[in-house]
C-alpha cells in the first residue's frame, strides 16, 4: 500500500534470510545522485537531518562499546566465537549515509551469495561489511560518534538509562530495550517534543 509522505516504496520478496534480504532491497537504491540515509526501523529521529552539505562520500558509524560475543552461539557461528564485537562487527549496520556516490550495497549483496549459510541467517551483513571495509578504508568517512546513542538497560534495575536533551540526533534501541521504544516515541509525542523551540 501507499505510504503517506512517501515518494517511493521499494519492496522484495521475502526469504527467510532477513538480513540478506535487507542487503538486496538497499542495493536498489539510487544513490549516485543523491543524499541517502539507511536506518533501522528500530531507530528514532529526535531532529532534523541534513545530508545536502556533506562531502560525496560513504560513511560509517562505528560502535562505541564492545562486548564478547554471546558464548551460547559459539558453534552457530564459529566465525564470531570467543572475539569481541569491535573486532567483528565494529560497525552498526543500522546507520549509514551514501552520498551522492555509488551504492556500494550493489557489491556487498554479490559478496554475501557467498556467505555460510549461518552467517546468511544471522549477523552476515555486518561481516562483510568489516570484511569490505578492510579491502578499503580509504573509501569511508566515519560519523561522528555524537549522532547516533545507542539505548541500553540499567544493569541493577533493568530499565533504560535514557535522555532526549543530549545533543543526539537519533536514538536506536537493540535487543531487550526495542520494548521501550514505542511508550517513548508516544511519551515524545504527547509531550509535544517535535514542536519544541
Amino acid at each position: 500500500q501507499k505510504v503517506d509522505g512517501v515518494d517511493e516504496v521499494i519492496r522484495v520478496d521475502k526469504s527467510e534470510n532477513i538480513l540478506m534480504d535487507r542487503l538486496y532491497g538497499y542495493s536498489l537504491i539510487d544513490t549516485k545522485n543523491n543524499e541517502t540515509i539507511f536506518l533501522d526501523a528500530d531507530s528514532i529521529i529526535l531532529k532534523h537531518i541534513n545530508l545536502n552539505n556533506m562531502e560525496n562520500g560513504k560513511y560509517l558509524y562505528k560502535r562505541n562499546s564492545s562486548q564478547l560475543f554471546n558464548s551460547k552461539y559459539n558453534s552457530v557461528y564459529p566465525e564470531l566465537a570467543n572475539k569481541q564485537t569491535l573486532e567483528t562487527m565494529p560497525f552498526l549496520a543500522g546507520l549509514i549515509f551514501i552520498i551522492r556516490e555509488k551504492n556500494f550495497f550493489i557489491d556487498l549483496f554479490s559478496i554475501s551469495k557467498d556467505l555460510p549459510q549461518n552467517l546468511k541467517k544471522w549477523f552476515g551483513d555486518q561481516y562483510i561489511l568489516k570484511k569490505y571495509y578492510d579491502s578499503f578504508p580509504d573509501n569511508f568517512k566515519i560519523i561522528d560518534n555524537t549522532f547516533l546513542k545507542v539505548v541500553e538497560t540499567n544493569k541493577n534495575s533493568k530499565k533504560i538509562n535514557l535522555s532526549l536533551n543530549n545533543d543526539y540526533t537519533i536514538v536506536t534501541f537493540k535487543g531487550v530495550t526495542k520494548k521501550y521504544m514505542q511508550g517513548v516515541f508516544e511519551a515524545m509525542i504527547k509531550n509535544n517534543f517535535y514542536n519544541k523551540d
